[in-house]
Order: C-alpha cells, then sequence, then structure tokens
C-alpha cells in the first residue's frame, strides 16, 4: 500500500474524496478517503456508495458502488477510508463513481486529515511524507524534524536545511552519456541487480534510453541508460536519432555520468553545459590501471560501491545530510 502527497480536503459543507494511493505506483491495495462536514453527511456517502452504515472504529468488507469489494474503515464521525484493488480500471472507476455521486475531489488535502492522530501539523506533515516511501536516508531525518520545528513558526524561519535535501523525497534524474558500446548498459544492469537493459557485444545495441529506479547509497534515483552517441563517421540515421534524444535528456539530467571505456579514457563525448557530472571508467575489468575518474566493472563487481556513493554525494552532498536545522520537506525547492 502506497500514498501519494495528498494536500485541504474537502469542502466545510457536503462530502468530498481524495486519494490516497498513487497510480503510478504497484501496490496490491488502493485507499480512497471519504469525508463529510458532519456525521450525518459521512453516513449518507457510504449509503448512496451501497455501502451502508459502519460504525466508528469499525472496519467491514463491503461492495463499494457496485465495482469492487474491499474493505472500508471509518476513523472519526467524518471521515472514512475505502480499500479497493489498485488495478488502474478499479481505481478510475471508482474515482468516476465518488464523482457521480456528489462528492466533490479535493486535489489537495491537509496533512490533517490524513493522519488526525498526529499532534501537530509538522508531525502530520512528517507521516505523509513517510508514508510515499522515501529514500531510506529520509527516514531518520524525517523523524527528527518534529523536534528541529518545535517553537520555530515554519512560514517565518529562514534558517533551514539546504534544498538538496528535497532530492530524499522528490528523486533526481541521473544519466548516463557515452559513447556506444562501451558498457553503459552493462552498468545499468549492475547497479540495478538485474537485467533492465539488453547487453550485447554489438555497436547500436541499445536504440532507446531505459528508464529505472534506483537506491544509490540510500538515495533513490531517476536512472536513464541511453543510446550510445557513435563517431560522426560511424553514426547511422538511426544511430545519430538515438544519440541526439541522449544528449537532450541528458541536458534536463541532475547528474550525467560521463561514462569512458577504461582502455580509452580520453574518449569522450561533448557534454551539455550547465549539468554537474561525474567521469566513470567502465570495463576497469579489462585494464591494468586506469585513472582520472570512477573506475568500474559491471563483470567483477568493483567499484559500484563507490560510485554509488560519488553520486549521492554529488546529489546529496554529506555536509547538508549533517546540517541539523530544521527542513521544510513539504514544499518543492
Amino acid at each position: 500500500m502506497t500514498t501519494e502527497t495528498p494536500q485541504p480536503g474537502p469542502a466545510t459543507t457536503g462530502a468530498g474524496w481524495w486519494r490516497s494511493c498513487s497510480p503510478s505506483t504497484p501496490a496490491a491495495l488502493a485507499v480512497f478517503a471519504v469525508g463529510g462536514a458532519d456525521e450525518r453527511a459521512l453516513d449518507e456517502t457510504l449509503d448512496r456508495l451501497g455501502v451502508g452504515r459502519v460504525g466508528v472504529g469499525e472496519v467491514v468488507l463491503r461492495r463499494i458502488a457496485g465495482i469492487d469489494t474491499g474493505l472500508v474503515a471509518r476513523w472519526t464521525p467524518t471521515r472514512a477510508d475505502l480499500f479497493p484493488h489498485a488495478g488502474g480500471a478499479v481505481m478510475r472507476g471508482l474515482g468516476r463513481a465518488l464523482t457521480e455521486r456528489g462528492l466533490v475531489h479535493a486535489d489537495r488535502v491537509d496533512p490533517r486529515e490524513l493522519f488526525p492522530e498526529a499532534d501537530s501539523v509538522i508531525e502530520a506533515r512528517v507521516l505523509e511524507a513517510l508514508a510515499r516511501d522515501p529514500s531510506p536516508r529520509a527516514t531518520d531525518l524525517l523523524l527528527d524534524q518534529v523536534g528541529r520545528w518545535e517553537g520555530l513558526d515554519p512560514d517565518r524561519e529562514s534558517a533551514v536545511a539546504p534544498r538538496a535535501l528535497d532530492r530524499l523525497l522528490r528523486p533526481a534524474l541521473v544519466v548516463s552519456l557515452g559513447r556506444a558500446n562501451i558498457g553503459k548498459s552493462s552498468l545499468a544492469n549492475a547497479l540495478a541487480r538485474r537485467e533492465a537493459a539488453l547487453v550485447a557485444d554489438v555497436p547500436g545495441t541499445t536504440r532507446d534510453h531505459v528508464g529505472l529506479t534506483l537506491s544509490l547509497d540510500g538515495l533513490v534515483v531517476r536512472y536513464l541508460d541511453t543510446p550510445g552517441v557513435a563517431r560522426g563517421e560511424e553514426a547511422d540515421p538511426l544511430t545519430a536519432r538515438g544519440a541526439e534524444a541522449a544528449l537532450t535528456l541528458a541536458a534536463s539530467a541532475d547528474l550525467i555520468l560521463d561514462c569512458r571505456d577504461a582502455s580509452e579514457p580520453e574518449d569522450g563525448v561533448d557534454l551539455p553545459g550547465g549539468v554537474p557530472a561525474l567521469r566513470v571508467l567502465l570495463r576497469g575489468d579489462r585494464v591494468e590501471a586506469a585513472r582520472n575518474g570512477l573506475v568500474t566493472s559491471a563483470a567483477t563487481g568493483a567499484g559500484l560501491g563507490d560510485l554509488a556513493v560519488a553520486i549521492r554525494r554529488a546529489l546529496v552532498p554529506d555536509g547538508a545530510l549533517a546540517d541539523p536545522r530544521p527542513w521544510r520537506f513539504w514544499e518543492p525547492a
């Protein structure tokens, strides 16, 4: 079960609904919250959904709007959660059914609506952020925020931790860029610990980019393995289009991996300006020694841990993680 960033709930009159699960994240169950202005309004809402009466504190198994059978939990007189299956068709159908039955869809939900057990708005925001499956390194920092914000006004406080910490909750984009057939896809597979990208000793094997979500030294990132950039005389039209797409993606990245063959460390490609880059030497197991870059080997695993740490530090420096000031984590930078 997963939760998306829900942010002011239903109107103060009538009834409303909001989805507390992300449709883009695989999950077994979805969570739809429904709220009413008072106890009677929520009773009527559950009746309109065909659920029937559910007492405060009860969890029952019911047919929901004739679409799916799932759990219904009523937490308070004015708040209940529906737990249907998380299939796309079920979620879309239930969303339509809620709206057709007169409930107002709330795009933004106050976190205190989601976590009424929280003692403060900061604690509610922490619980909301933890529910979004952040990077592992974010967990302790988030749990520490209630104490850090105690006695401070979040709307006025200016002495706060650096915004680089936001990448712990909003994954940065890392793009690998380099010549064709030097092992970029093997590197992606090694970092993912699975066969995510097609690998072959044939130039141009990767014709399109492959997107992955990776956890590197406790930091979750979006990783793109791009087609190789061939030398001018080697590029056929299809390869050239793939290279153009790779360079376009790299220009929008938060970090570029400037990938090169360890046996030819000076044979790189022109990188887009203004984007931080790490030089990564691939196939390090094929040479006796290599310098001027992070040396890795997808075949032996050598250097992969160092690379993961280097990527994390480039995106979220050690100093940011150690900063003792409060973190305004609920706002995008």
